[in-house]
């Protein structure tokens, strides 16, 4: 006899540039490949400017990724670990890319086209939150899909600016609606930042504060609540929880026994780092959490690596590769116990009890109402051959044998 739980989750902007030569009356385009103008996109970094309010991971990337001399963000055995790399790969930087995420949006304003600015604002405010707010703070009105996919901030996903320059008062506001600190002003959980590179060459003043370290970092954008609609589209003045993955936690254990978001989510390493390349006095950082994001999305993940053209997605395989491994653990390890019972025999009906415990600081699966996890239970004789199966899926992904009208709405 042998049984099988199988957790299973179904949760591109392309840019075209085009550059004129100055004072032709009658200019000729220049026309290049995806990858001469992501060179040239890598070329034209400049720092925070006055008026401005983000940059992109590409500012951060020479400090803060990979150092060629390996004396920076590397562990005690030579491992790389900058921090660049480990959060291009996540989820958190092809929010702004993921399919599935701009499908929703697309049935959402066919469905209700009265609000699909509001709608596309508000998905974007957690989605692309860089692009959104530069956007607003420009007094540029709604941010939509049609401006995310010509936006270089805001396809830059959850960007290392996007949670480095939220400031203090974070807690209290969700739904995407996240206080920045608009004065040029990012914020580190390392006490005594090293200031002048970050000044002189981004723009930015590095500060401590302790709220970096602490799971109210993560409030703003994972409790969601909705305005609600009648079936014509009309708004009746109610709210919804559509997620609620910061409040849940809030009302587990976890809390009160110092087990933060970060230390799921983002896991530290036994050793001091440094966490800059080119200054070779600078101190060793502890404890030090490592900027990979692991969540449980490992559909996704896999989908978005092998759609990497479509989805005008550059990250390299290997990166991808280390992400998904470590999603898995993080699912098979951290997220469910579970233990299968022989209960009891009755003529040829054989009873079994599962038990399911949660170890996850929320609910499993958390999130997007969508996600559901499913036992999968497998029954084999001797010769190997299946007597009994349930929970499987068919080529659409939906659940073989599901009840007529499961999960919907009342």
């Amino acid at each position: 006899m042998k049984n099988k739980f199988i957790v299973f989750f179904v949760l591109g902007g392309i840019i075209a540039l085009m550059s004129f030569i100055p004072g032709n009356k009658n200019p000729e385009p220049f026309h290049h490949s995806p990858a001469e103008l992501q060179y040239f996109s890598q070329q034209m970094h400049t720092p925070l400017v006055p008026g401005e309010w983000f940059l992109t991971s590409l500012s951060c990337r020479g400090c803060h990724g990979h150092d060629s001399l390996a004396l920076a963000n590397v562990d005690e055995d030579g491992n790389d670990q900058n921090l660049v790399d480990r959060w291009e790969s996540s989820m958190m930087a092809l929010s702004a890319k993921d399919p599935l995420w701009r499908a929703k949006v697309s049935q959402e304003i066919t469905v209700n086209p009265a609000h699909e600015g509001p709608l596309q604002d508000k998905c974007t405010s957690c989605h692309a939150p860089a692009g959104r707010y530069n956007f607003h703070y420009r007094g540029m009105g709604y941010f939509r899909i049609s401006d995310l996919v010509n936006d270089t901030l805001g396809l830059d996903g959850v960007t290392c600016v996007g949670c480095h320059t939220i400031d203090a008062t974070v807690g209290s506001t969700f739904s995407g609606n996240t206080p920045y600190d608009t004065t040029r002003q990012i914020y580190g959980p390392f006490m005594m930042p090293f200031v002048a590179p970050m000044q002189l060459y981004e723009g930015y003043t590095p500060n401590y504060s302790v709220h970096m370290d602490q799971s109210r970092a993560c409030s703003s954008c994972h409790t969601l609540i909705t305005e609600t609609a009648d079936l014509n589209g009309n708004l009746t003045g109610g709210e919804f929880v559509e997620q609620a993955t910061y409040h849940e936690y809030l009302n587990s254990s976890y809390g009160a026994n110092n087990i933060k978001c970060q230390t799921c989510h983002m896991p530290q390493l036994p050793n001091p780092q440094v966490i800059a390349n080119g200054y070779i006095n600078l101190q060793p950082r502890f404890p030090f959490n490592q900027h990979m994001f692991t969540g449980s999305n490992y559909f996704m993940l896999n989908l978005i690596k092998n759609n990497k053209t479509a989805l005008d997605v550059q990250v390299a395989d290997n990166h991808f590769d280390s992400t998904i491994a470590v999603t898995a653990t993080n699912l098979t390890q951290n997220s469910i116990n579970m233990n299968l019972l022989f209960d009891s025999t009755s003529s040829d009906t054989s009873y079994f009890r599962v038990k399911l415990e949660n170890k996850a600081g929320h609910k499993f699966p958390s999130g997007y109402p969508s996600r559901r996890a499913v036992v999968q239970f497998i029954m084999t004789d001797a010769a190997g051959d299946t007597i009994f199966k349930s929970g499987l899926f068919d080529s659409d992904f939906r659940v073989i044998g599901e009840s007529a009208g499961f999960g919907a709405a009342p």
